[in-house]
């Protein structure tokens, strides 16, 4: 049977500290207020106990990636006029767009996901007429019409 005073620790290996006991402050804490009450005599706070050596644990620093400049990550890619004139009035799909691209205009670079997230911004605006259907498992896409604030937007960086 445990009286108030006694404190039951858990097993503590896996925590790790200072590497000193708290028991006795715990317990000079617990009756602080008694010891007030009754009026006894001043008893100072007594100092932990060193039981270990504490570890130091080391920190990985984790590198910072450089930001890279955005003039040169997007200074080849694709001008929306330039799909915009590729994709108007036909049915292609993404592989073609990505082909056609790079017979008709060699000097621009555009990954497969760069291009699947700007078509996914036409079809999401109400600026653009793109209608869109699927064909066994490629999906094609037909630009009928873009709205100039569209492309006002999209050179300004603008959303939707």
């Amino acid at each position: 049977m445990t009286t108030q005073t006694e404190v039951v620790f858990a097993n503590r290996d896996c925590v790790i500290d200072d590497g000193c006991d708290y028991t006795a402050v715990i317990l000079w804490q617990m009756n602080q207020r008694a010891r007030a009450i009754s009026r006894s005599a001043y008893i100072p706070r007594p100092a932990p106990i060193q039981v270990t050596k504490p570890r130091e644990v080391t920190v990985k620093k984790t590198r910072q990636r450089k930001p890279e400049s955005t003039q040169y990550r997007y200074a080849n890619t694709l001008p929306l006029e330039s799909l915009i004139a590729i994709m108007t009035g036909r049915w292609l799909s993404s592989q073609s767009i990505l082909d056609i691209i790079k017979t008709e205009h060699p000097q621009y670079t555009i990954s497969p996901r760069a291009l699947a997230i700007r078509i996914n911004s036409m079809l999401e605006s109400p600026s653009v007429d793109i209608e869109k259907r699927h064909i066994t498992t490629a999906k094609e896409y037909k630009l009928n019409s873009v709205d100039p604030v569209y492309l006002e937007r999209s050179k300004r960086g603008g959303g939707k």
